[in-house]
């Protein structure tokens, strides 16, 4: 099993079925996900938050079981008003205890409290895991970032991700409590009040003896003896295994391919001996263009038993005026279709137009989770995203409708590029932790820059673009100027409109 620590520790191994035997019996690990927020650099019981965090850090991981493996996760550690500060200081699995305390002892509190993305960067790492994962989350405050942590801890159990979240509470006000217990309920956890570093340091206790009795449960496990024949069935969305060129099975131990799979079905069981294998997807590239590859993860296969490896999907809904227009400009020119996960941006699927786009938008099979999904064009190197936390369930299929967007009309200026930048929605939780606000920066949605000089291919700038339904910003860029122009502020786009832009040159 492994366990994460959003700021914490974690627990609750179950026990083994007759169900589902294993080949071995995986031992707890520890994630620490440290909340170093400006808000932690203030008073509770005669101290700064950060430090009497850092001395529980220093009593509690020494003291976890030795078998117990961690890992070291920072928000709000480098840089004030930044909602994606968040660093993997030590990935999970380290068995380098005192390398985990030295980084928490360079930690200082500057920046805002990302609950909702650090806990979609632990759910992250936990897809295709056998074992319940527990999750103890401590948060000196609320979400500061617009995000809604308790409807995304819902929507990450109905992925079927194994892990129940814990919640604790770091000398919070009545609103941060209860925010907390509704992250605990959701995880089908509990939620932990501690007014100071001692009352910290006694809940953090309190579950660390649950990993070491976990510790003790995993070590006397009954585990499936000798060899023999089990079963992976491997299932998906119907019409899903269309993107997919092949599946490879290969042994974990030796990295050695037993099975290619390339008449997939969306249903289909195969035999294999007991051990670990690593399951590998190669998605598809029309014009026999060489097939990306994913990793879907390490299972363990047990004799007499069928491990169910079930993926869902992620379908797109396009207007036939885009998907298929007659017309060469009318279309989309998409060349590559990029699935990332949306807590730890690893990329899931990636698809290739390889100059023919039959499989851009087919239905992707993904692992249970939530993504975002980006397209790269023609005309720009550089991703745009179109659809952001798309819940992925197991055999089923979520559609991405696609609806939107903006198509520069052709000014009498020559431009060589353009970019469009949304403006983030505010919220009236999503203030500085400490200090006023700063100016929030707008993001680089899209952007299309084709060539320069004579290898401008102009065209490339007058296509339709995807943008989700928002408000942005739009600038241009004009031949023979040395500094972009603003060419539309506050720009609404509405769901189902596809705008046409003049940029008054």
């Amino acid at each position: 099993m492994r366990f994460v620590l959003l700021t914490a520790l974690a627990a609750a191994l179950p026990l083994l079925t007759p169900a589902t035997p294993r080949c071995g019996a995986a031992m707890p690990e520890v994630l620490f996900v440290l909340d170093s927020s400006g808000s932690m650099s203030e008073d509770a019981g005669g101290q700064r938050k950060i430090d009497a965090a850092k001395q529980v850090m220093h009593d509690i991981t020494p003291a976890l079981p030795e078998e117990v493996l961690v890992g070291l996760v920072a928000y709000g550690h480098r840089r004030p008003g930044d909602c994606t500060d968040i660093e993997v200081l030590m990935p999970a699995g380290s068995s380098d205890r005192q390398g985990l305390l030295s980084q928490v002892d360079r930690l200082e509190p500057r920046g805002k409290t990302p609950i909702t993305s650090a806990v979609l960067t632990a759910a992250g790492m936990l897809k295709g895991k056998d074992a319940v994962t527990s999750i103890v989350l401590v948060s000196d405050g609320v979400e500061t970032c617009a995000g809604d942590p308790c409807r995304v801890v819902r929507e990450l159990k109905s992925t079927g991700c194994k892990f129940v979240l814990h919640a604790v509470g770091f000398a919070v006000d009545a609103a941060a409590a209860k925010q907390l217990g509704c992250l605990a309920k959701a995880g089908g956890g509990k939620y932990f009040a501690a007014a100071d570093g001692d009352a910290l340091l006694a809940a953090l206790n309190a579950v660390s003896q649950e990993v070491a009795e976990d510790v003790e449960q995993a070590k006397i496990q009954t585990v499936a003896g000798g060899t023999g024949l089990g079963k992976l069935r491997l299932a998906m969305p119907k019409g899903a295994q269309e993107s997919l060129r092949y599946v490879e099975i290969a042994r974990a131990s030796d990295g050695k391919v037993v099975k290619t799979i390339t008449n997939l079905q969306a249903d289909d069981t195969h035999p294999l001996l007991s051990g670990e294998y690593r399951v590998t997807a190669g998605f598809a590239t029309p014009n026999n263009g060489e097939s990306t590859r994913t990793e879907l993860g390490v299972f363990t296969i047990a004799t007499q038993q069928t491990r169910d490896l079930e993926l869902g999907s992620i379908a797109f809904n396009l207007p036939e005026s885009l998907a298929s227009a007659n017309n060469w400009n009318d279309r989309l020119h998409v060349e590559t279709v990029v699935v990332k996960d949306s807590g730890t941006g690893a990329v899931a699927a990636t698809v290739s137009s390889n100059g023919n786009g039959y499989y851009t938008f087919k239905d992707k099979p993904l692992l249970p989770g939530v993504y975002d999904v980006e397209l790269i064009y023609s005309a720009s190197e550089e991703p745009s995203a179109v659809a952001r936390r798309v819940v992925v369930k197991p055999g089923s299929k979520s559609t991405v409708t696609l609806d939107s967007g903006v198509r520069f009309v052709r000014p009498e200026q020559k431009i060589s590029g353009w970019r469009v930048y949304r403006r983030p929605e505010q919220s009236a939780d999503a203030a500085e932790d400490q200090g006023a606000a700063p100016e929030r920066e707008l993001v680089l949605q899209a952007q299309a820059r084709p060539g320069i000089g004579a290898s401008l291919r102009v065209d490339g700038l007058y296509y339709p673009y995807l943008l989700p339904a928002g408000t942005y910003d739009f600038e241009i860029d004009v031949v023979g100027m040395t500094e972009p122009l603003p060419a539309g502020e506050a720009v609404e786009i509405h769901a189902g409109e596809l705008l046409r832009f003049e940029t008054g040159l």
